[in-house]
């Protein structure tokens, strides 16, 4: 089934966590997470992108200010072993402060679907490569056609 409607006024954060040890400091940006803006972008979809990995942004207060001046509709997690229990409390957060859907997708999601299901913060995950699925995912979420 190919959909047509566009999505319109629809804004996306996605959210690089730090993970617990603080140990990665990263030397170049979240490709995937780029590529993912850019396509949603084109779809005329407003993204932000957030990396906690990066000092300045790192903080819990940082992502609920975010949260709030954003108001985004939907909060994609990537999800890596070290990163899981953090995105628990962001999605929290998520759920506490705003309306906003909350995603989660990444090598631990891959690998672990159920398990992050589980969580009762996370309302969706985005198994494998996301660059078709997501954009299919929002359309149909946003004209309420999931199935």
């Amino acid at each position: 089934m190919v959909i047509k409607e566009e999505i319109c006024k629809m804004k996306v954060l996605f959210v690089q966590p730090r993970d617990l040890a603080m140990t990665y400091s990263p030397k170049r940006p979240i490709m995937g997470l780029a590529i993912l803006a850019a396509i949603l972008e084109k779809e005329n979809i407003k993204v932000n992108v957030l990396d906690m990995r990066l000092k300045d942004y790192s903080t819990t207060s940082h992502f609920k200010s975010l949260l709030k001046s954003f108001q985004p509709d939907v909060v994609g997690f990537t999800v890596a072993p070290l990163t899981k229990t953090y995105i628990f409390e962001l999605a929290k957060i998520v759920k506490n402060k705003t309306s906003a859907i909350t995603l989660a997708g990444g090598s631990e999601v891959n690998l672990l679907p159920n398990k992050i299901l589980e969580n009762e913060f996370i309302d969706f995950i985005i198994h494998g490569e996301a660059e078709y699925s997501l954009p299919e995912f929002l359309k149909r979420y946003k004209n309420n056609i999931l199935k």
